[in-house]
Order: structure tokens, then sequence, then C-alpha cells
């Protein structure tokens, strides 16, 4: 079930308001499972043709493209992993996954999810658990989660 609020009075007491809800969010239900469905092949072969895809999606004009900026976050993170004792390897394997999912359908029909997706995509495509700051980097997106976590370069 599902829950909404309508401030008008309607001659059907509401049935159109409810039958029009059931269809739009029935319709976009469909296409979470499509998106889902088809973003796990991707996943399920390495995600590289969204790894390639970053690269021609522009971060700044004059800081180049996605794939660039995440290189530059994977060259942090490496940096700065020895200084709050973790390991320099995982966390830039960390930062190359990360914007993967900026890539994937859902997350291009659904943005909020960005971060989200991530984590379970990399799941599907690595077969283990992946690093921790993956489904917490964009935690705090939000306005009400202004103090969750971050990770470098968010």
């Amino acid at each position: 079930g599902f829950v909404t609020v309508a401030n008008t009075e309607t001659a059907d007491h509401g049935a159109t308001i409810l039958k029009g809800n059931q269809k739009v969010l029935s319709a976009r239900l469909s296409d979470a499972k499509f998106f889902w469905e088809n973003d796990l092949r991707v996943a399920k072969a390495g995600m590289e043709e969204w790894a390639e895809g970053l690269k021609s999606v522009t971060f700044h004009n004059k800081l180049g493209s996605q794939a660039d900026r995440v290189e530059r976050i994977a060259a942090l993170a490496r940096e700065i992993a020895p200084l709050v004792g973790a390991d320099p390897d995982d966390a830039m394997r960390a930062a190359r996954l990360a914007k993967l999912d900026l890539r994937s359908a859902m997350v291009g029909e659904f943005p909020e999810l960005q971060g989200v997706m991530g984590r379970y995509y990399v799941e599907v495509a690595l077969k283990a658990n992946p690093p921790r700051p993956i489904g917490e980097r964009r935690r705090g997106a939000g306005r009400q989660d202004r103090h969750a976590d971050r990770v470098l370069g968010d």
C-alpha cells in the first residue's frame, strides 16, 4: 500500500485520484525494475561500460570529464589513506568504483539513488562486500542529513 494526500473534495470521494496515483506508482516501479535488470547485466560484466562512459560526461569544462575527476579522487584517496589508517590500494579502488553508478540507467532516471545503487552494483560486480565508503558517500545529499558521512571528492 501507499498513502497519498489530496486537498480536494471530489464527487467520487477520491477514487479517481487514487486510481491515477496507483497508475503512476505502478509505472515508476515497472521502470525501476526494467532499469535494475538492465543495470545488473552491466554490473555482472564488470561495469567497464560505465567506466568508459564517464569519459564522455563533462564534470566541468575546465576540469575535464567525470573519469578525470575519478582519477583525481583516487590519487587523493591513495595519499590520504595512510593518514587515517586505511589501505591505500583499497582507498584507490573505492574511489574508482564510487562514481560508476552515474552511468547506470537507474541513477539516470532516479538521481537521488546515486551511491545507493552503486553499492548494490559493486556487490554484484565483485561478488564481495564493497568498501564502506561506496554506500555512504551520498548519504547526506538530502536536506535532512546535513551531518552524514562523506567521502573525499563529494
